[in-house]
């Protein structure tokens, strides 16, 4: 049985190394936007500390005058006031959590719907 030769960059022709350049700079181009783009849908994006389907959510309260917390984590939100610094807990389904924390007014959204 005959092995196969194995090529060096040097045995190919100037051509055939500059075509094999650009393909192999296109691959790795390529698997690096992948790379990069699954990196940058697991980063947190938007209002929500926590993309997981399974973690804790936590809204971003800083422009918020209702609220300094609003946390869900295992079917309950635990809304800290920011008047007095009290604590209820809000039983809900994570998307209508998602959808109190995605909204632009977190206490209009509480006055609205969750209370």
């Amino acid at each position: 049985m005959k092995r196969k030769k194995h090529h060096r960059f040097d045995d190919f022709g100037d051509d055939e190394f500059a075509g094999r350049g650009a393909h192999s700079r296109g691959v790795l181009a390529i698997g690096a936007a992948v790379v990069i783009g699954a990196l940058a849908s697991r980063s947190n994006k938007g209002p929500l500390a926590s993309r997981s389907n399974n973690g804790p959510l936590e809204a971003d309260c800083s422009g918020s005058k209702c609220f300094d917390e609003l946390i869900y984590e295992d079917g309950v939100v635990t809304a800290v006031f920011a008047k007095d610094g009290s604590e209820y807990p809000y039983e809900m389904t994570r998307q209508e959590a998602k959808e109190w924390f995605e909204d632009e007014s977190l206490g209009g959204y509480f006055n609205d719907v969750v209370r």
